[in-house]
């Protein structure tokens, strides 16, 4: 079975370089488990691979330029061979943002410009619904990733709405967290925060500020 899922992903890899017609009689294989053995191979050729298997449309900016090490011991599914692409690259200063069904391949730093997507705060309790000294729960913002066919390391912002705690006064509490390059900013009108990063860093994040924005306990 090892053997045939590394022959499938092999297959799959030999087809993306022959062209569309040879993609499409290969995409059956796409929701086979398949072991990854990409060693010092280009960012482009491994892409193409994985798109087959992933069953997703990667565009890539001409700045992803390099070589890629991918290597699984057993065999993975297209969820995990995304997550470990997205960590690979996110090695080497490139990130994933889906914009529209088409999933762009830059830079690092352009990620927040891409149009990554922005996830609220879908649990907007009433007052009083949760009791003190009992933070309500973060939402998973990975799980929210991977439920729209994403992963944890895909870039997204986050929109962060307090009701205890002051916004601007969270910033410098919540900057270390978050890495020089992505933003992370309070606006005072409607004591929001707004944070762009990855959406396991996000969850973490959230975890925190679950735990911090509570009711005085005097």
């Amino acid at each position: 079975m090892r053997h045939f899922a590394q022959l499938s992903l092999a297959v799959l890899l030999a087809a993306s370089q022959l062209g569309p017609a040879a993609s499409t009689a290969h995409a059956q294989q796409a929701d086979n488990r398949v072991s990854l053995n990409f060693v010092d191979t280009d960012i482009p050729a491994v892409l193409r691979a994985l798109s087959l298997f992933t069953q997703r449309n990667f565009l890539v900016d001409p700045r992803v330029k390099g070589k890629l090490t991918l290597v699984s011991d057993r065999p993975v599914d297209s969820g995990q061979a995304l997550a470990m692409l997205t960590g690979a690259l996110r090695l080497q200063g490139f990130a994933i943002v889906d914009v529209d069904g088409v999933t762009r391949v830059v830079p690092e730093a352009d990620a927040k410009l891409q149009g990554s997507a922005v996830v609220g705060d879908p649990r907007p309790a009433p007052a009083g619904a949760t009791g003190a000294g009992r933070p309500p729960a973060p939402v998973p913002v990975a799980a929210f990733a991977k439920g729209r066919g994403g992963s944890s390391g895909e870039m997204l912002t986050r929109v962060f709405p307090l009701k205890y705690e002051n916004a601007a006064n969270l910033v410098p509490v919540l900057r270390p967290m978050v890495p020089p390059n992505n933003p992370i900013n309070a606006y005072p009108g409607n004591n929001t925060l707004v944070v762009t990063d990855y959406a396991d860093n996000l969850e973490r994040i959230a975890a925190v500020i679950a735990r911090i924005d509570v009711p005085s306990s005097i």
